[in-house]
């Protein structure tokens, strides 16, 4: 049987509840919460009657829960833990990956020997509007694969919303153009 202080953790995690919101009902430091949590301080009568009130479950649930090495049949709780610290490394590693692919691509378009292929209809367009107009960057550049603090993800995001206001104000033009014409030609 699992001990009573991984099962607290389960439990936690899966009421989505943070270290610091558990610290705080049973009036104790993150740090010290963190430390029963791992087993390193026994928890008491009282602290566990107000975990019951926390995670509305009665002590004998709590102890009777079964956590995610129970179900998966880990007897070494430490397996489950290297494996997602694992996965979040490699997902840090993606996510640096193409941050770094993106910001070759920029450079790549910042040739300038591509400049002259760069140019639209009306206006010339610079590497990091080449880069945002290519076809499913929008599923490559987002939250997920980029950092949230990117400076590539937030440039596109604004470049996006320019995109979308530039667009807006040539359809409500082209509106009142139709509208002026529209109301001339009935007079």
């Amino acid at each position: 049987m699992t001990e009573i202080h991984n099962k607290i953790k389960s439990i936690r995690l899966s009421k989505k509840l943070t270290q610091e919101d558990v610290a705080q009902k049973l009036g104790m430091s993150k740090a010290n919460y963190s430390r029963i949590e791992k087993g390193d301080v026994a928890l008491t009568p009282e602290k566990l009657e107000i975990l019951q009130e926390v995670f509305g479950m009665s002590s004998e649930e709590i102890r009777n829960h079964e956590t995610a090495q129970e179900r998966l049949g880990l007897t070494n709780s430490n397996v489950l833990e290297e494996t997602i610290k694992q996965q979040a490394a490699q997902i840090e590693r993606m996510q640096a990956n193409t941050e770094h692919f993106l910001e070759a691509l920029v450079k790549h378009f910042q040739n300038p020997a591509l400049a002259s292929t760069l140019e639209t209809k009306d206006t010339p367009m610079d590497a990091m509007a080449a880069v945002f107009n290519i076809d499913g960057l929008a599923h490559i550049l987002n939250k997920e694969n980029t950092f949230a603090d990117s400076p590539l993800l937030h440039a596109y995001n604004e470049y996006k919303k320019a995109q979308l206001l530039m667009t807006t104000s040539y359809f409500i033009d082209a509106l009142n153009k139709d509208l002026k014409s529209r109301l001339s030609g009935k007079k």
